[in-house]
């Protein structure tokens, strides 16, 4: 493999107490474990309502309090499979300090930013304004990696030099044939290098599943 969802009932970053869960993707073939996903607990609508008082943080300071949570979980919760995956809002887009603060909180950690990459939904890149491009290529320069969530759609339509930046997809798979604009969409992103995740696979499907491009799974299905 080359190389978390806040549906915020209050809006900020969780307290260091919580702990995030780590699920292991893994190569549907091997077995090997090639990264994590996180699991925070609690969960976020893609467009939560940030900075409606003032005791409440901005997107960016909110969004670098999770990674130095993030961080801290992963040193004392021993996980050692690279890289993390954390799921970030669609208000994170266009933050011009978002980078620089998430670096600040990497850096006061055991961690390096190649160690993190940020997930964000297909639905908040294909509605985002902003130039999604020149937003993922701020994170890669600074090591950060990136990832896309399209789970629940596949419409944002990246160009294949967007692709290029980014690390990791990851999509649903049920047992009928995925639609031919996911499998687009698949491919695309396969021809760019970029790691395919299939979320709730069968194990059995592993050949079938490698043979479209997508050699991952995350919480595969074992047989009945």
């Amino acid at each position: 493999m080359q190389n978390f969802h806040v549906s915020a009932k209050r809006n900020q970053a969780p307290e260091s107490g919580n702990r995030v869960r780590f699920h292991p993707a893994v190569h549907l073939n091997t077995g090997d474990l090639v990264g994590a996903f996180v699991d925070l607990p609690f969960s976020f609508e893609d467009r939560p309502n940030f900075n409606l008082l003032d005791t409440q943080p901005s997107v960016v300071e909110w969004i670098a309090d999770l990674v130095s949570d993030l961080c801290r979980s992963a040193v004392t919760e021993s996980m050692h499979e690279r890289p993390i995956v954390l799921p970030i809002p669609a208000a994170s887009l266009g933050q011009a300090n978002l980078v620089a603060a998430c670096m600040d909180a990497v850096m006061g950690s055991r961690l390096c930013p190649q160690e993190i990459c940020f997930e964000l939904t297909d639905a908040a890149l294909a509605a985002s304004p902003c130039d999604v491009t020149t937003f993922f290529r701020n994170f890669r320069q600074r090591g950060f990696r990136i990832a896309v969530d399209a789970r629940s759609s596949w419409q944002a339509d990246l160009r294949a030099s967007t692709w290029l930046l980014v690390d990791t997809l990851r999509v649903g798979f049920d047992d009928g044939e995925p639609s031919s604009d996911l499998m687009a969409t698949v491919d695309l992103a396969s021809s760019a290098g970029v790691a395919i995740i299939a979320e709730r696979a069968h194990w059995r499907d592993g050949e079938y599943l490698a043979s479209l491009g997508i050699e991952y799974g995350l919480h595969p299905l074992t047989d009945a």
